[in-house]
C-alpha cells in the first residue's frame, strides 16, 4: 500500500518508474502472477492502476509480460475481486492510451479476450473501454478490421447473462464501428446478427439504448445492397424490426425501419 500511496502524489510515478530501471512495476507484476495472498495480489494491481493510469501509461504498458499478467489475473485469478481489478487496470489503462491505441494493439486483443470472460463485471469493464475507444474516428477503421473484435462484442451481448449495460456498449461499439460501407458489407455475420435480434427482443426499459442502438445497426447494415438478403433471411430479424415499429416511442426509428 506504501507504494500506492507514493505513487498517487503527482509526479512520483515517473520517479518510481525511473527507479532502477522499472524494477517496482516488474515487482507488481510478480506479485500479481505469483503470490499465494489474494489481497497481496489485489493490492499489487492496484499500485499498478496507480503508477500506470496517466502519463505514464505508455512507460507500463511497455514493460514486458505486465499487460499479459493483467490479462491472465483477468481470466484465471482464483479471487473475483482480482478479476475485476485486474480488469480495471486493463481498462483504465487502455482509455488512457485512447487517442493512441493503434501503438499498442495488445490493449485490443486483450479487451477481446475479455469478452469471453465469465465474470460479468470484467465483462462490463472490457465493453465500455471499447465503447469509449470506438467514439475516437481514427479507431473505428482499427477496431472493425481487428480479427475477432466484431464477433467477440456480438456474443458479449448474446449471452442470457448480459446485462442491459453490456448491450448497451457493445451496440453502441458496433454502430460506431460501422462507419463505412465496406465496413458494414464485412463486418456482417450470423453471430452478429442473431446478438442484434436479441437486443431488439428485450423490451424491458432498461434495454431500450441497446434496442435502439439495433435498429440503427441494422439500418446501415442494410444500407449495403449485399447485405439485404442476409438480413431479410436471418431468423427473427424482421419480426422484431416489426415489433420495434409497433411499440418503440421513438417516432424517428420508426420511420427508419
Amino acid at each position: 500500500m506504501a507504494i500506492g500511496g507514493i505513487a498517487s502524489m503527482h509526479g512520483n510515478s515517473t520517479v518510481l518508474l525511473g527507479h532502477a530501471e522499472g524494477v517496482v512495476v516488474d515487482v507488481m507484476a510478480r506479485i500479481i502472477r505469483d503470490d499465494t495472498e489474494s489481497e497481496i495480489r489485489r493490492n499489487a494491481a492496484r499500485n499498478l492502476r496507480i503508477i500506470g493510469c496517466g502519463n505514464e501509461t505508455g512507460r507500463v504498458a511497455s514493460r514486458k509480460g505486465v499487460l499479459d499478467t493483467l490479462s491472465n489475473s483477468v481470466m484465471n485469478d482464483s479471487c473475483f475481486g482480482n478479476r475485476v481489478e485486474s480488469a480495471d487496470v486493463l481498462a483504465r489503462m487502455a482509455s488512457c492510451m485512447r487517442s493512441d491505441i493503434t501503438s499498442y494493439p495488445a490493449f485490443l486483443g486483450i479487451l477481446s479476450n475479455i469478452l469471453s470472460s465469465s465474470t460479468i463485471a470484467c465483462v462490463e469493464l472490457s465493453v465500455r473501454t471499447i465503447d469509449l475507444l470506438s467514439s475516437i474516428p481514427e479507431n473505428q477503421v482499427v477496431l472493425a478490421e481487428y480479427q475477432g473484435m466484431i464477433q467477440a462484442l456480438a456474443r458479449a451481448a448474446s449471452y442470457d447473462s448480459s446485462t442491459p449495460s453490456i448491450r448497451e456498449h457493445v451496440t453502441s461499439a458496433l454502430l460506431n464501428i460501422s462507419c463505412e460501407p465496406q465496413i458494414c458489407e464485412n463486418m456482417i455475420s450470423v453471430v452478429l446478427l442473431t446478438s442484434l435480434v436479441k437486443s431488439l427482443s428485450i423490451f424491458d426499459f432498461e434495454n431500450r439504448r441497446a434496442r435502439e442502438n439495433a435498429v440503427r445497426i441494422v439500418v446501415k447494415l442494410s444500407s449495403v445492397s449485399p447485405n439485404k438478403t442476409r438480413i431479410a433471411h436471418h431468423d427473427g430479424l424482421l419480426n422484431s424490426l416489426v415489433q420495434f415499429s409497433m411499440f418503440s416511442q421513438n417516432q424517428q426509428l420508426k420511420n427508419d425501419v
